[in-house]
């Protein structure tokens, strides 16, 4: 079977990946992404849908100078659907208010924010923070899985 095969849905995936916050290894992450949701059997124009989501969720998080240190992606499914868990790692836990990715998500970006158009590709979207000592900020997305061919 070639890489331009249709391929069926896979069930069962996880994948976990921690990347420095650097520029140099967004190709990676999109090569990852881009693998992963053709394995899991989208079709080309939900394959791109989703791995834009993915992308709009660490926008503005790579680069010199960010308040995150490393990325935590977490690729994987239940039975109806595609998980995506990023957890942004070495930031420090700020008082009230918004977190770092929740301000850097809800700044507009020509017409949307970042956080409007994950709304409108994903079926769910959660962005927090969690509590604890290895605490992080986060951002949940889920999409359907695709029917069976």
């Amino acid at each position: 079977m070639t890489d331009v095969e249709p391929q069926a849905p896979m069930s069962s995936l996880r994948l976990d990946v921690t990347l420095p916050c650097e520029a140099r290894y967004l190709p990676m992450l999109r090569q990852l992404t881009v693998r992963t949701v053709d394995y899991l059997g989208y079709h080309e124009s939900l394959r791109d849908e989703v791995v834009r989501a993915i992308e709009l969720a660490v926008n503005g998080v790579f680069g010199a100078g960010g308040a995150y240190r490393d990325v935590e992606v977490q690729l994987g499914t239940s039975e109806t659907d595609m998980l995506v868990r990023i957890r942004y790692l070495g930031a420090s836990a700020g008082g009230a208010g918004p977190t770092p990715i929740e301000q850097l998500l809800s700044q507009a970006d020509g017409d949307d924010s970042p956080i409007t158009q994950l709304r409108r590709a994903m079926k769910a979207v959660v962005v927090g923070r969690e509590s604890g000592d290895d605490a992080a900020d986060y951002c949940e997305l889920t999409k359907a899985l695709p029917e069976d061919p």
